[in-house]
């Protein structure tokens, strides 16, 4: 079994329906508000180490996870910090995974022209004069790999850690099938 590793998890959540962020700028100075660059509020969490941006209209973004754990402690830092200022927030947001990137090292040198001619298809693009990697697009949801001569593989648009597994094993396998693997 090929280690997936998580690079990166982007998740959003509607955390209230409208947000003063003037007044949280003002009460919590480690929340960034530069309105001539960008209209919401910005942070850096250090723990988990995560960049937060929330918005007047109460959607929160955040991006730089590396598991859901770190995603769901994200939140409720962030709520604990806006409601010490008597700032009310919904109860239980729902948070929504919006994109997963990952990657994996086969640890194998591969041809990929060779891999473009045998397995030449709608879910396959290489054009090396624009990009250095073959692009695998795994499902109609717009989920895709990006495939490297060096091995190793990038994985994007995904909404599961699971969904990411199941694309290896398809990967693997049709490697495997035009003997790359």
């Amino acid at each position: 079994m090929t280690d997936v590793m998580v690079e990166n998890i982007i998740a959003y959540s509607k955390i209230a329906n409208e947000l003063n962020i003037e007044k949280i700028a003002e009460k919590l100075p480690d929340f960034n508000y530069n309105p001539d660059k960008f209209l919401g509020l910005t942070l850096k969490l250090e723990k988990p180490d995560v960049a937060v941006l929330i918005l007047k209209n109460g959607k929160t973004v955040l991006t730089g996870a590396k598991k859901r754990e770190d995603i769901e402690n994200a939140f409720v830092t962030i709520m604990d910090k806006i409601e010490g200022i008597d700032i009310k927030l919904k109860k239980t947001p729902t948070i929504v995974i919006q994109n997963i990137i990952a990657s994996i090292d086969l640890k194998k040198e591969l041809n990929l022209e060779l891999i473009s001619k045998e397995l030449s298809s709608e879910n396959i693009e290489y054009k090396p004069e624009r990009l250095p990697g073959l692009v695998f697009k795994i499902n109609e949801n717009g989920a895709s790999s990006l495939i490297f001569n060096n091995g190793k593989i990038v994985f994007t648009g995904f909404l599961a850690i699971e969904e990411i597994t199941d694309a290896v094993e398809i990967i693997k396998e049709k490697l495997s099938s035009v003997g790359v693997l």
